[in-house]
């Protein structure tokens, strides 16, 4: 009985359930537009701070090839007023 019970645990903590399987591939062979429209918001926002940082005298940067993180670039501003700002900028 312990051996059943122990694997009943394991596979409750280490198997994703059938829910959540068929939930990925919905969301990897689904409807794509709304990734790419944010794959390209993403892109904008990493060259829009590269080129922010850039203009910054004796602050040497290079373009980032893959993942970014957003800098605190003001923290007297909270994460979604910095954002607000740079999108009323962009609009």
């Amino acid at each position: 009985m312990v051996e059943n019970l122990e694997l009943f645990h394991k596979t409750m903590l280490f198997c994703v359930n059938t829910v959540a399987q068929k939930a990925c591939v919905a969301a990897l062979t689904g409807y794509q537009k709304s990734v790419h429209e944010m794959v390209a918001e993403y892109d904008w926002r990493k060259k829009f701070l590269y080129g922010a940082l850039k203009g910054i005298q004796k602050i040497f940067t290079f373009p980032c090839e893959g993942a970014f993180l957003s800098p605190v670039l003001n923290l007297n501003l909270s994460a979604g007023k910095r954002w607000i700002i740079l999108l009323k900028n962009r609009y």
